[in-house]
């Protein structure tokens, strides 16, 4: 350990770990980042960075898409599901990884369950996420 700090006693010791200046009870200037949660199902990871200095914490969740952009490449060059979905009376356009959907909400205020932002997420994925469409059609909504 570095000199000049010294590790916080189990009793006191909280969620983060924190180091603090000995003697002084301040924190010590650093960043910490530390694994919250994992999902092996989805690949998401839930991530706490905290900046001593900013007395700030964020909340970082990370997804590794690759099984799903496997998956949707795989979709899309099949066009026997896309015309076995429409005979049935469905199209399965696009799979958005949880990560997208987190971003739809917060980067562009578009919620997957509020049917007045359908047509502006249809926009979005031709936009910003070709590749999540599990078909080469396009949709284009009215509007």
């Amino acid at each position: 350990m570095h000199a000049g700090f010294e590790e916080r006693s189990r009793e006191r010791k909280n969620y983060l770990g924190c180091l603090t200046w000995r003697g002084a009870g301040k924190l010590a200037p650093f960043y910490l980042k530390r694994l919250l949660d994992y999902d092996p199902l989805t690949g998401k990871k839930e991530i706490a960075h905290y900046d001593y200095q900013t007395d700030t914490l964020t909340i970082e969740t990370q997804q590794d898409v690759q099984k799903a952009l496997d998956y949707t490449k795989s979709l899309a060059n099949d066009t026997t599901y896309t015309r076995k979905g429409m005979k049935e009376g469905w199209l399965h356009y696009a799979h958005l990884p949880d990560s997208v959907i987190l971003e739809l909400r917060v980067k562009h205020g578009l919620s997957i369950h509020n049917p007045d932002h359908t047509n502006a997420i249809f926009r979005k994925v031709n936009e910003l996420y070709p590749h999540l469409k599990t078909t080469v059609m396009r949709h284009a909504p009215k509007g």
